[in-house]
């Protein structure tokens, strides 16, 4: 076990304290002061010089930062009784400028030497042989019970004991035993507790709602069977026998055999007079066809025939624009002369130098000539250009002619052949056909033939109500199967459910016994029955408790004892040995012991107590007319005197040196 104390700790302009110096014993210190004295900064300074965060750690005047101001706590401890210091300090920065604090620069040291601060951290953690994350679990007695800070919720923290006593493994142990073999599979997929349970709820919905399904729809079929079995089928069949014979002897005498063979001769001339019209039927359509696409075809020739006579006639009239524009260079260029006497340049019109006269006068008429022969080549062959363009034109325009001509022979559609008279001649022979097969029956034979088919159609509707019956009867035996069967997975599910129940209850007293094991005194609720499903329960917080009350339901003095338990116990699993500070230790009325370094935190006015013990002492001599005790009166001023040279008494204030004259934004 790595064995910490804390041997002294020194404060420089920290919190409330402009200097302090506080010596520690080995096993218990004890600090007195009233509310308000800075007990608790002590604990702070720990704290901070091992490197936690510390919220409002520099010296104030009435809520005002001091500018400019260096905090230094420095710490002398023992490791397994080797000694080493700490040293942490800190400056609050003032710019006058933007009347605001920079961000503070620290500086650390270990033992002695200076360190950065990740260094500082890790050789902390190296010292003490447990991770930084840990210390505000250990640091602090109410590091544990108090959900502070966030990295530290209820979750993590019961994870960490979980972890500490190796309580997964050995919970793993539980989930093969051969009791829990009905929810084996569901807990060998990582399941938890809560997860099964609502696999069994969800399973009892299941089997109840399809259950009060099978029963509403078994009832209902057993209305309609019910209806359906007073029908006597068997006088309905006897009754379709009867209709059936009576049909059979009504359609024999209905036709002679002697209509059929008219009615066969007329059938075959009305088929083939039909045959005769769909050929004509036919022709018309193929003519119209053929019509269609011949004159499809001599539009869009014409289109394309009437667009190329479009761009041959523009083409052309660009060719002249272009002969027009080289003629008119032509003319330009003979017209073109230099003026020899007054030596003029007939381009820019300025007077040329003297000595450069003949020799531009040479180049101009070069020049002349060249322009000229250009502008004629290229009138001439835009001039071929323009014969090509107009032949090809005038073809043009003569094959439009052609085919405009040809449209105008398909300006009358081909007549339609004629077909009424063949469908007169269809309507005749259907007319015969159906006089002849109404003129070979009495009307008295039809009427009897159809009330006999009626009421056979109806007898045939009532037999097929047996098969419905049939159908009704056996699905209410697939039903009651089916119940049967949701009766028996209810049976594995009310196991499984005991199963669970058995195994949650094995877990929770397991869980507890094992923590147990480690913390004297109190105990943890880790599990919680849920108040809306007694079957179904939660993880719970990993709440401390103290002879039967919970931490937030404990008085001070309790929470105080259940914190040095927890504490406690936590040292040993971690194998180290931290200082403990116990604030308002005048509220613990049981014996606590002393298994690491404490330093005990009282909320007294010591002086107070011994001046009131003084006047009360007075006042009962004076009663009784005797004379004051001397030495008691001695011996109490000699407390009050040694009271005020403790370090807590005697250690400087911020207040005593510093107004508000030196803080930030106040003092400007």
């Amino acid at each position: 076990m790595t064995k910490i104390k804390l041997n002294k700790i020194t404060m420089e302009n920290f919190m409330g304290y402009a200097k302090c110096e506080i010596d520690f014993n080995d096993s218990i210190t004890e600090i007195n002061g009233e509310t308000g004295i800075g007990k608790t900064s002590i604990e702070m300074a720990w704290r901070w010089v091992l490197g936690l965060n510390i919220e409002d750690f520099a010296p104030k005047i009435d809520g005002y930062r001091i500018k400019n101001i260096a905090t230094e706590v420095f710490a002398s401890i023992s490791v397994n009784d080797i000694e080493y210091t700490l040293r942490k300090t800190s400056t609050q920065k003032y710019d006058k400028k933007t009347k605001d604090f920079a961000k503070n620069d620290y500086s650390y040291e270990f033992d002695g030497q200076p360190i950065k601060a990740n260094d500082y951290q890790s050789s902390i953690e190296d010292l003490f042989g447990i991770e930084f994350i840990k210390f505000d679990m250990l640091l602090s007695l109410k590091g544990f019970n108090k959900d502070n800070p966030p990295k530290w919720k209820w979750t993590n923290k019961r994870v960490e004991l979980f972890t500490l006593v190796d309580i997964n493994d050995k919970v793993e142990l539980l989930r093969n035993k051969t009791e829990y073999d009905l929810i084996f599979k569901d807990l060998s997929k990582n399941k938890d507790e809560n997860a099964i349970q609502s696999i069994i709820n969800a399973e009892k919905q299941t089997i109840i709602k399809v259950s009060d399904k099978n029963n509403d729809r078994i009832d209902e079929k057993k209305k309609e069977i019910a209806e359906l079995s007073i029908i006597n089928f068997d006088s309905i069949k006897t009754k379709k026998d009867e209709l059936l014979s009576k049909l059979g002897q009504l359609q024999s005498s209905k036709l002679q055999s002697s209509k059929n063979t008219v009615i066969e001769s007329k059938t075959k001339l009305l088929t083939a007079s039909q045959l005769e019209l769909s050929e004509i039927n036919d022709s018309n359509n193929q003519a119209v066809r053929t019509y269609n696409d011949s004159k499809y075809k001599l539009d869009t020739e014409i289109r394309q025939v009437t667009q190329e006579t479009v761009l041959l006639t523009d083409k052309i009239k660009r060719i002249d624009g272009n002969i027009e524009d080289c003629n008119n260079d032509v003319e330009y260029y003979t017209d073109l002369k230099f003026d020899k006497n007054k030596g003029i340049c007939p381009q820019c019109s300025q007077e040329l130098p003297k000595g450069k006269k003949d020799e531009l006068i040479s180049l101009f008429d070069s020049n002349k000539t060249s322009s000229l022969v250009n502008a004629r080549n290229k009138a001439d062959n835009l001039a071929v250009d323009k014969e090509n363009a107009t032949a090809r034109l005038s073809i043009a325009e003569s094959n439009l002619t052609v085919l405009e001509s040809k449209l105008d022979g398909f300006n009358q559609v081909p007549e339609k052949a004629s077909t009424e008279e063949v469908e007169n001649k269809i309507q005749e022979l259907k007319n015969e056909i159906e006089n002849i097969k109404n003129k070979a029956v009495k009307t008295e034979v039809v009427n009897e033939i159809n009330e006999c088919q009626n009421e056979y159609d109806l007898i045939v509707g009532e037999l097929a109500k047996e098969k419905t019956l049939q159908k009704y009867r056996e699905q209410v035996t697939a039903l009651n199967i089916e119940n049967k069967k949701l009766a028996n997975d209810e049976k594995v599910r009310l196991e499984k459910q005991e199963q669970l129940n058995d195994y949650i209850q094995e877990k929770v007293s397991f869980v507890n016994s094992e923590i147990g094991k480690h913390f004297d005194n109190v105990s943890f609720n880790f599990f919680k029955w849920n108040s809306a499903n007694a079957q179904n329960i939660f993880d719970c917080t990993c709440e401390c408790v103290y002879q039967g009350t919970t931490y937030d339901s404990q008085s001070t003095g309790q929470q105080i004892f259940s914190d040095l338990a927890v504490n406690n116990g936590l040292q040993k699993l971690y194998e180290v040995s931290f200082p403990q500070f116990i604030d308002n230790f005048q509220d613990i009325t049981l014996d606590i012991g002393a298994e690491h370094q404490q330093i005990r935190l009282l909320t007294r006015d010591r002086i107070k107590e011994i001046e009131n013990d003084i006047a009360k002492h007075k006042q009962e001599c004076a009663e009784r007319m005797t004379k004051v005790d001397e030495d008691f009166l001695k011996y109490m001023n000699n407390q009050i005197i040694t009271i005020r040279q403790e370090p807590i008494n005697k250690a400087i204030r911020i207040k005593d040196c510093y107004t508000l004259y030196d803080c930030g934004v106040k003092g400007e």
